[in-house]
């Protein structure tokens, strides 16, 4: 239905399905594909589930209903992230940076970012999910992008200044939230493909002012209220 009523927006989720498939900065595309099958799996898990109501999740041992294509403690954290990431602290990141990578770990934030993010709109249409690509031979660059570094966030970024290339793109199609941007600057494709899905199911960065319909049918304020709201429920600190 949305297809018939908005040919932009559909192929924007399928651009996105099949980019989860592709090689990244720091993960190939057949690591990308576990990455978020296992996402997937992680909403079916009963540990899961116990660890959200507790009041600390290391309370609560016992086994992750997992998809099996990764090993146990990368399973543990993208559970983490996908189940429980308001709870994630500096400890967690600096673990899993230390264990897999820290390009490795931003990337599949983005990736499982853009998984979710298919996931939880088709969720809402009450349509089946897509299904997962086919993995995409070739390896990632696995360089860090120029100005790389740790400054104030948890895991290097790069400032808009010192931004390159692909990095500098991202910013430059939205400056506004520069900050939120940055966050997944270690892992230029990743953030590519979670931040190509941002205008389409969001707004675009010249979207009109309050008061103005958007793309959709919703006015700026409409959607403004919509993404506090969500952002509520996530306990999302912006």
């Amino acid at each position: 239905m949305f297809a018939a009523r908005r040919p932009s927006l559909a192929a924007a989720l399928n651009n996105a399905r099949a980019a989860l498939g592709t090689p990244g900065t720091w993960l190939t595309g057949t690591q990308r594909v576990a990455v978020t099958a296992e996402a997937r799996a992680a909403r079916r898990c009963d540990q899961c589930d116990r660890r959200r109501t507790a009041l600390w999740a290391g309370s609560e041992p016992g086994h992750h209903h997992t998809a099996g294509g990764v090993p146990a403690n990368t399973a543990e954290l993208i559970h983490r992230i996908t189940t429980d990431s308001a709870r994630l602290t500096r400890a967690v990141v600096d673990r899993a940076a230390a264990a897999l990578g820290e390009g490795d770990y931003v990337e599949m934030v983005a990736t499982v970012g853009v998984l979710v993010t298919l996931d939880t709109f088709t969720l809402a249409l009450g349509t089946d999910t897509l299904d997962l690509p086919p993995p995409v031979p070739g390896e990632p660059e696995r360089t860090a992008p120029p100005g790389a570094a740790r400054r104030h966030n948890w895991v290097a970024t790069v400032d808009p200044e010192q931004a390159e290339g692909l990095v500098a793109r991202l910013y430059a199609s939205d400056a506004t939230v520069a900050t939120v941007v940055e966050a997944l600057t270690l892992a230029p494709r990743g953030a590519a493909d979670f931040w190509r899905l941002a205008g389409p199911l969001y707004l675009k960065p010249d979207e009109p002012g309050p008061g103005h319909e958007t793309e959709g049918s919703l006015t700026r304020a409409e959607v403004e209220l919509i993404a506090a709201r969500v952002s509520a429920l996530n306990e999302c600190f912006y």
